[in-house]
């Protein structure tokens, strides 16, 4: 604690100066092990961090919504995540990353310098949240972010649609929600997965995620766009401080948010949530973590099978709209110097990586894989 209340110091300071914003070719900040403690979410307050986040809520929005998000070896999606959103209207995009092992890094440097995103590199001690100490450094440090009215806290295989009565933008959503409570404001518009399984596909295919997977079942489980001032921690990663949770669902409904599940409300957006994909890129993401050679068996392979297998799978494409304007945003940024040659080696990167881990090919894998999991049914049965 009292590591990070010399931090919590030297950010009054920062926030004093009004020194906020990333200057153009800047390097990405680092946050290192110092800073830590900020996973510890039941810690009492100390009077400097108190003070720190009094400093930050003067600080008055000028802006509507940015995006928070964590990656690690996305390099693969990161342009299509990028443009989508932008194309929904997102001003401002910051990633706090770790660990890329998929080329992606030079990368995510590159958009960084570009200004296209605000980049921060995340560097713990083994076994920490990454992802927990990320948004609460985005709550109590990151002086930018207070331009931000509106801040969704998303990962990078979420894509958020917003519907025809939100105008498919964030802007449009938001606009919704102050036309429906004009005197209050909730804590957060907490926004239901759409979970996208993987339409049978077993070989990554080439395209765009959201035109090769267009089916998919309602969830339960939600994201949230929260209202920066009136959140004091996202320890909980889904949903803002649960011990103050009025907010609103995908209906713009009052909701009051005990967890990370409420019932499926979709009027004005969703979050498709593209977490299978093909078998290769699920078992790309599984292989990679592991000690040893690959085993395609475990508890990891059940949720692809599962979800594949969810009842009520419906087609729900994306808007026309928004995936011609995410398109021209991927032609922006793969006009940017040197972004096709990085999307190169991350392309480079995955085929050598995918070629190691599916020595025999990935139908086999694949195959090796439902063997394990049907025979698990038929013995669970």
């Amino acid at each position: 604690m009292l590591v990070l209340d010399d931090l919590y110091k030297y950010n009054i300071l920062e926030v004093a100066r009004d020194d906020r914003a990333a200057k153009p070719g800047q390097p990405p900040d680092v946050i290192d092990e110092r800073y830590d403690g900020l996973v510890d979410h039941t810690a009492p307050w100390s009077e400097w961090k108190r003070a720190n986040f009094a400093m930050l809520r003067r600080i008055r929005p000028s802006k509507t919504a940015a995006v928070v998000a964590t990656v690690r070896n996305e390099g693969i999606y990161l342009v299509e995540w990028i443009a989508h959103c932008r194309a929904i209207g997102f001003e401002r995009i910051f990633l706090y990353t770790n660990d890329n092992t998929d080329g992606s890094s030079g990368l995510l440097q590159l958009l960084h310098r570009q200004g296209v995103i605000r980049l921060i590199e995340n560097r713990f001690v083994p076994g920490l949240h990454p992802q927990i100490k990320a948004f609460e450094h985005s709550l109590h440090f990151l002086h930018e972010l207070r331009d931000y009215e509106w801040v969704a806290y998303l990962d990078a295989d979420e894509f958020l649609i917003p519907h025809a009565d939100a105008g498919h933008t964030v802007g449009g959503l938001i606009a919704a929600l102050r036309e429906r409570y004009p005197a209050q404001t909730p804590l957060a518009i907490c926004l239901n997965w759409f979970w996208m399984p993987s339409d049978g596909i077993i070989e990554r295919q080439a395209g765009l995620i959201h035109e090769i997977f267009r089916s998919g079942f309602f969830h339960s489980h939600v994201k949230s766009i929260v209202h920066l001032a009136s959140v004091s921690t996202m320890w909980a990663v889904h949903i803002p401080d649960p011990a103050r949770n009025w907010c609103v669902n995908g209906n713009l409904d009052p909701i009051y948010m005990g967890g990370v599940d409420t019932d499926p409300r979709f009027h004005y957006a969703r979050i498709n949530h593209y977490y299978n994909k093909s078998f290769e890129e699920y078992a790309f993401k599984i292989e990679r973590s592991k000690a040893g050679g690959p085993s395609f068996a475990g508890k990891s392979y059940e949720t692809f099978f599962l979800m594949d297998r969810a009842p009520r799978i419906v087609s729900w494409p994306i808007p026309e709209g928004i995936s011609l304007r995410t398109k021209a945003e991927i032609g922006v940024l793969m006009d940017l110097p040197g972004i096709g040659e990085a999307v190169a080696e991350v392309e480079r990167c995955f085929r050598e990586r995918s070629q190691a881990i599916f020595v025999e090919g990935v139908d086999a894998a694949y195959r090796q894989a439902r063997e394990i999991f049907d025979g698990a049914i038929t013995a669970g049965a």
